[in-house]
């Protein structure tokens, strides 16, 4: 489920308005990734999903944040971990 952030950080729907937008048109969209899910297992007895109110999230870079399930999505990981290598870290100029 795609998630806006509130500037409490609280998640919520992204599309509050069911007609159709541009996307360039909406406001900066979350994803969850599955790296750290917490809860109170109370609250996730009683509503029997994670997607329950008053979630937060926390900005990560998507690099970090990619969801392997497959053996492709491993190829894939490897593959970018590879290109990553080879790319000078930031503030490393070519000399």
């Amino acid at each position: 489920m795609r998630s806006r952030r509130s500037e409490g950080l609280e998640l919520g729907p992204l599309y509050l308005d069911p007609s159709l937008q541009r996307s360039q048109d909406l406001p900066e969209l979350f994803c969850p990734t599955g790296s750290v899910w917490w809860a109170r297992s109370g609250v996730l007895r009683r509503a029997r999903t994670f997607r329950v109110s008053h979630r937060a999230g926390w900005k990560m870079p998507w690099q970090r944040g990619i969801d392997i399930d497959t053996e492709e999505d491993w190829a894939l990981v490897e593959l970018l971990g590879a290109l990553l290598r080879l790319r000078p870290a930031e503030g490393e100029g070519s000399t």
